[in-house]
């Protein structure tokens, strides 16, 4: 059925409503009825929330991406012979995701980098999602209402603010989501027609999706699903579908997925070759399939499933831990509510083949957020998939209310589409500037430390230093030998109160003592060695020339390669009288400077 509402014809009337009553009455139901004129409502309410998001500043990592703008167009090749962070030849993460840096790298280049034009490429990109959202649901569900309000609904849900409004994520979840719908729509149109041309588009769009993020691995087996549960009229082979049985059917949906698994394979390989580690400094984090896993996963799925059901309180980043010793609290409880989540999602899936496409869709979609819960932090961008099919059990619900009344569906479509336009537009405030987005951190997460940092930054550049200490002061109450407090704090002191900022290095050195079953990596390793050169450079201007060394000398122990670490420890030798060791740690400055010079251009 592919209008909104159903004609109604009220029952037992002794009298017949007038002409111009009966005239209303029809112009609203053929209104109701018009499904371009909802795509029309659908689209400007996406335009109208998301709007004012133009004028907002660059937020987050924006501004690194905004560089793109002056970069050079033989950079693109480039994007695809190194990882995410790479541009300088060396391997510094695990995401190889070079069509989100091309796609990144061409919206700057044709803006200039200018944070308006960016923030409209990804609203622009959000609303091309939802009318690709749209259209698979109009193959998926074969009822045009139902699509509809499900890619409504799916648009304006408040998990979609992060993926809208920072520019960063659009790039990757905003282009990925585009890819992963318009491959889905290939699929679909080979799984109805069975055109091999549609299915080379679909292959075709799944090497782009590939490259626009790593998640996107999981299309096959959700093509795996929607074959066994809806097989084609016409495979691209003969086959009879009256005689097959269901080891049949797998088979045959194992041929026909095997194209999908080629280019997988391929894409495996690639990246296999591109992703290595350029030298010790290089941490790649990798699931390790620890108990720590199985512990952390009944809280992450419920994190996740709180955040589509009650989309409030937001914000970019949370206070997470994994789930290390397993409790009744930590663990037994989510886990019970996960598998009460679990039986009511089978107990409504049960009579439809839909309904269990969708259900697979949901568990792929979120899996790996979920897999990976013990070694990264919880977001709401890793919602944007996952939320098509909550919608679309939210639409369902919605319109068997016409069984109430031929109206109940729109007066509901209308409410909770407002409900979820103003709890999108009340966290999109939020994202104006990196002070309202990092003030929001610690309104929702009090003990969150990057966020504490933040702040206390802002009120440091307003030149109120009482408001940024106790900020930092109220973050040390939640974690005491927290090395990135204290290292702020010392750095807020070293002007003003140097003897202060002193003690706060050494408390940063001690909580960072290195042990032999633990060595020191990432932001405890930085927290060290920044420590311990800032130690020397007020060591040496108080004369201290011996501990200035010493802490010099650690500092570069540590990171080889920091700038003005080595000018630090010569003026500190050249004090001592020991010019040449201060000429040779001199030139070796001198020489680190140029090489990065010569990397920058």
């Amino acid at each position: 059925m592919s209008t909104l509402q159903k004609d109604h014809q009220p029952a037992d009337i002794s009298e017949s409503p007038s002409p111009r009553l009966e005239r209303r009455s029809s112009w609203l139901r053929r209104a109701l009825a018009n499904e371009s004129w909802w795509l029309r409502f659908a689209f400007l309410t996406v335009l109208l929330l998301y709007v004012r998001a133009v004028n907002f500043w660059p937020v987050y990592d924006d501004n690194l991406i905004g560089d793109g703008g002056t970069g050079n167009w033989s950079d693109i090749p480039r994007f695809f012979a190194h990882d995410l962070f790479g541009l300088d030849g060396k391997s510094h993460s695990v995401y190889y995701r070079p069509l989100s840096q091309t796609y990144a790298f061409l919206v700057c280049k044709l803006t200039g980098g200018a944070p308006g034009w960016q923030h409209l490429s990804a609203i622009l990109l959000h609303v091309v999602v939802m009318i690709l959202a749209y259209l698979v649901g109009k193959r998926l569900f074969r009822d045009g209402r139902m699509a509809l309000l499900t890619a409504l609904l799916f648009a304006l849900h408040p998990c979609k603010v992060e993926s809208v409004a920072w520019i960063g994520s659009s790039y990757v979840d905003g282009l990925s989501g585009a890819i992963f719908f318009a491959t889905f729509l290939a699929f679909q149109r080979w799984h109805e027609s069975g055109a091999r041309s549609w299915l080379a588009v679909s292959l075709a769009l799944y090497a782009c999706a590939l490259l626009s993020k790593e998640t996107m691995l999981v299309l096959p087996v959700l093509f795996a699903s929607y074959l066994l549960l809806k097989p084609p009229t016409q495979w691209p082979f003969p086959v009879s579908l009256a005689k097959e049985t269901l080891p049949k059917r797998i088979f045959r949906t194992c041929c026909a997925l095997l194209p999908f698994a080629l280019v997988l394979a391929a894409y495996m390989a690639v990246r296999h070759q591109i992703i290595k580690p350029s030298g010790p400094s290089v941490v790649y984090r990798h699931p390790t399939y620890t108990l720590d896993y199985l512990w952390t996963a009944p809280q992450a799925i419920l994190w996740y499933v709180r955040h589509l059901v009650l989309p409030t309180g937001l914000s970019v980043e949370y206070v997470w831990s994994a789930v290390r010793q397993p409790t009744f609290v930590n663990f037994v409880l989510p886990a019970i509510a996960v598998l009460a989540v679990v039986a009511l999602a089978v107990w409504l899936c049960r009579r439809s083949v839909v309904a269990i496409v969708l259900l697979f869709w949901f568990v792929l979609t979120l899996a790996p957020p979920v897999i990976v819960a013990p070694m990264v932090d919880v977001h709401d961008r890793y919602l944007y998939l996952a939320a098509y099919p909550f919608c679309a059990l939210l639409a369902w619900g919605i319109l068997k209310m016409d069984r109430l009344h031929a109206y109940a569906p729109v007066a509901l479509t209308l409410t909770v589409s407002s409900l979820f336009f103003i709890s999108s537009s009340h966290e999109l405030q939020y994202w104006d500037c990196d002070r309202s987005l990092w003030t929001r951190v610690v309104e929702i997460s009090p003990s969150h430390i990057g966020g504490r940092v933040e702040v206390a930054g802002f009120y440091s550049q307003d030149g109120d230093l009482p408001r940024a200490l106790a900020t930092i002061d109220e973050g040390l109450q939640y974690h005491p030998d927290s090395p990135g407090l204290w290292l702020t704090r010392a750095n807020l002191l070293t002007t003003q109160n140097p003897d202060e900022a002193r003690i706060d290095y050494l408390h940063v050195l001690r909580s960072t003592e290195p042990t032999k079953d633990e060595p020191l990596t990432g932001g405890l390793l930085r927290s060290r060695y920044t420590a311990a050169f800032q130690l020397a450079r007020l060591e040496l201007k108080s004369g201290n020339y011996k501990s200035a060394e010493e802490y010099a000398r650690m500092a570069i122990m540590l990171n080889p390669d920091g700038p003005n670490f080595h000018t630090t420890l010569a003026a500190a030798l050249r004090a001592q009288g020991k010019d040449s060791e201060a000429h040779t740690e001199g030139e070796f400055e001198w020489r680190q400077a140029l090489a990065r010079r010569s990397s920058q251009h």
